[in-house]
């Protein structure tokens, strides 16, 4: 029964780390990117590889300003205008809650300061968020890059990762994502386990000694 009790403990620890989702390229790099930063339209999945422009069209940004994994890529929601990409998304299991995570900033170029974009995946659920460039001092030498998450319960097997911007008051300064990737969330342990499982170390650790 221990050693039962004992797998029951190890095989809820691990859990989370099973049946991991891989996010193609969340840092937006491009090798082929000539120049501090190209304006995709919609329609193009090739600009910026893994990625659709889905709406209007975004900056894929090569080093125009500061990224938040240090490669110098990321994306500006707003090129000429509002713009959208998205991702397919496959292996997620249905009834699991996961995280898509990323890294939040905003051109500091013009305004409006605050910046607002929807994130969050297409069948299972999104939701918005805000940047303000002004209140955190963003410069294009240190975007002071916010993580950001959305918790989601995977409703399909396949899905679509989304980030859409919602600032129209401008053309052209939009929100900017980097670093973007999706993992398990955590599960709660059952009331009781960490001290069951304290419990079984001990018995154990006895047992050892008395031996």
């Amino acid at each position: 029964m221990k050693a039962l009790l004992a797998a029951a403990v190890i095989s809820a620890l691990s859990v989370t780390s099973a049946s991991a989702v891989t996010v193609a390229n969340g840092g937006f790099a491009n090798s082929a990117l000539a120049g501090s930063f190209l304006t995709v339209p919609a329609g193009n999945d090739t600009a910026v590889p893994g990625w659709l422009v889905t709406t209007g069209d975004v900056d894929a940004i090569n080093g125009y300003w500061q990224s938040a994994d240090g490669d110098g890529f990321s994306i500006d929601l707003n090129g000429n205008q509002a713009g959208s990409i998205a991702q397919v998304i496959e292996g997620l299991q249905i009834g699991r809650t996961y995280l898509l995570k990323f890294a939040m900033s905003g051109n500091p170029d013009g305004g409006p300061s605050v910046k607002t974009l929807v994130a969050g995946m297409f069948m299972s659920g999104w939701t918005t968020f805000s940047y303000d460039t002004a209140a955190n001092g963003t410069t294009r030498g240190d975007m002071k890059w916010v993580q950001k998450q959305f918790a989601f319960t995977a409703t399909h097997e396949t899905d679509y990762i989304i980030f859409e911007s919602e600032t129209t008051a401008q053309c052209c300064f939009g929100p900017a994502v980097d670093a973007v990737s999706i993992e398990l969330a955590p599960i709660p342990l059952p009331a009781g386990l960490p001290l069951l499982a304290a419990a079984l170390g001990g018995l154990t650790l006895l047992r050892r000694r008395r031996g």
